[in-house]
C-alpha cells in the first residue's frame, strides 16, 4: 500500500510507531555517552573534524541533545515535530562525519552506541543512518501538525 493510499489514521499510527522506535534508538545511543563524557570526547576527537576547542563542548552537548529529543518524542507531544527536526539534523551530521572518515580510510569505532570501542565504522553505519533519516522524515510528514485534544 502506498503512502497516498493510507488513511490519515493509518499514517498517524505508523508515525507514532516510527517515533517510538527513533526515540528508543536515540536513548540507547545517548546513555553510554552521558555516562562517559571523556570517552565520548575521545571518540569525537578521533573523527578529526572539529577544532580542539569544540571537542569537549560537543561531547557534553550532543548526548544530552540526543536524550532530550528522544524524551520529547516519547512524552512531549507539542515538541515531537521539532524533536524530529533535531534528530534529522543530527542524522545528517552523523552521515557526513562517518562518510568523510570512511572516505579518508580511517579505521576506528564510530562511537554511535558505545564509547569504549564498540562497532567498527563501516558503510553499514551510513546506510543505517540513512534509513533512520528516511524514517524520521516519514514520521515528521505523517505526524499530525497538532496533537489531537483528548
Amino acid at each position: 500500500m502506498s503512502a497516498a493510499a493510507m488513511s490519515p489514521a493509518a499514517r498517524a499510527l505508523a508515525a507514532n510507531a516510527i517515533r517510538l522506535f527513533i526515540a528508543a534508538v536515540f536513548l540507547f545511543a545517548a546513555w553510554p555517552k552521558i555516562r562517559d563524557p571523556a570517552g565520548f570526547a575521545e571518540a569525537v576527537y578521533r573523527y578529526h573534524l572539529l577544532p580542539d576547542a569544540l571537542i569537549n563542548p560537543i561531547a557534553v552537548f550532543l548526548p544530552w541533545f540526543e536524550a532530550v529529543c528522544a524524551l520529547a518524542l516519547l512524552a512531549v507531544p507539542p515538541l515531537r515535530r521539532g524533536a524530529l527536526v533535531g534528530v534529522g539534523v543530527m542524522l545528517l551530521v552523523f552521515i557526513g562525519a562517518v562518510s568523510i572518515n570512511l572516505h579518508r580510510g580511517i579505521d576506528m569505532a564510530c562511537g554511535c552506541f558505545s564509547v569504549s570501542g564498540g562497532e567498527a565504522m563501516t558503510w553499514l553505519n551510513v546506510a543505517r543512518n540513512v534509513g533512520l533519516l528516511f524514517l524520521t522524515v516519514l514520521a515528521w510528514r505523517w505526524l499530525p501538525a497538532r496533537p489531537a485534544a483528548r
